[in-house]
């Protein structure tokens, strides 16, 4: 969706979302940036949800969306780079996997224990933004968002087929218009719970069968395994809420003493947004 800048705002360090030249009013980037805009001016701030600066709307056509900046990587290219000078996966150490799954949780339940309730509809690794010492993470990129009202979230039809298809709830793939509820965002957060605990992309190689989920014995961490394959049953209605997934994680043996040794990997992680 358009282009990302970082900028200086009223002597503050920001991120600048505008479109190219080439995206105007009614297309699809277009659209993204506006319901972004919408979706961050009406939800308020949370230490997992990265925070709306402002916006220049003078020029009605090219809107500039200003959030808070993030100097650290994305888990998506974290991953990437460590990867990238490695023979196996990078696996995190459970202070890390518990910390940063749990930021994801709470920022989930923050748009979805609400009314009206916001859907993210793109949760992917890409769009999970840590700060620069890896100790937290934050959720980004509301440009595919739906905002519903509580009284309306079982009956209203959603575009399908929105986000990215590796991390996709199998009921908004297999339809091109239908029904979804938010429980479509825990089933993305599963995926990446997988990805977090093991250091692979999940889904590699695989087309996007509906029963097919990743191996939950490559996740070493042997109680975190059952919460994970709650969260991506096929069926939305058993899937638990982020509340819930909260509580379950937090009832983790020996989660306590992990989450006070705070969630940054290593004291010397060198790495640098990509």
């Amino acid at each position: 969706m358009g282009s990302i800048f970082m900028a200086i705002l009223r002597g503050q360090t920001v991120a600048a979302k505008m479109l190219k030249k080439s995206e105007t009013a009614g297309m699809q980037a277009y659209r993204d940036l506006i319901t972004e805009l919408d979706i961050l001016i009406s939800i308020g701030k949370h230490p997992n949800i990265v925070e709306f600066i402002g916006a220049c709307i003078d020029d009605p056509q090219s809107p500039i969306v200003f959030e808070e900046y993030l100097s650290g990587p994305s888990v998506e290219n974290f991953f990437i780079k460590k990867n990238s000078v490695r023979a196996t996966p990078y696996k995190l150490p459970r202070n890390t996997i518990i910390g940063w799954i749990l930021d994801m949780m709470r920022g989930l339940n923050f748009l979805h224990d609400r009314d009206p309730i916001i859907i993210h509809r793109d949760m992917k690794p890409g769009n999970l933004l840590l700060k620069a010492d890896l100790s937290s993470l934050k959720l980004a990129d509301f440009g595919m968002g739906k905002v519903v009202n509580q009284a309306m979230i079982n009956s209203i039809v959603h575009t399908g087929h929105t986000g990215a298809v590796r991390y996709m709830a199998p009921e908004v793939y297999h339809v091109a218009k239908g029904h979804y509820t938010e429980k479509a965002d825990i089933f993305s957060a599963a995926m990446i719970m997988w990805y977090i605990a093991t250091g692979q992309r999940p889904n590699q190689g695989q087309g996007h069968n509906v029963e097919w989920r990743p191996d939950l014995n490559m996740v070493d961490w042997v109680e975190l395994r059952p919460i994970i394959a709650q969260a991506w049953s096929a069926q939305p209605q058993m899937r638990p809420s982020a509340l819930a997934c909260i509580d379950l994680l937090l009832r983790l043996d020996g989660v306590n003493e992990l989450l006070l040794v705070g969630s940054v990997p290593t004291a010397s992680c060198t790495c640098t947004m990509m």
